[in-house]
């Protein structure tokens, strides 16, 4: 269980980082 949740905590923080990502990208597209 307790892997489980670092998976989805670490998911969870790869996904907001790639989403900042985007958005800093975003004007120099």
């Amino acid at each position: 269980m307790i892997k489980e949740t670092l998976g989805t905590r670490n998911r969870t923080v790869l996904a907001a980082t790639l989403a900042e990502f985007l958005t800093q990208l975003n004007p120099l597209l």
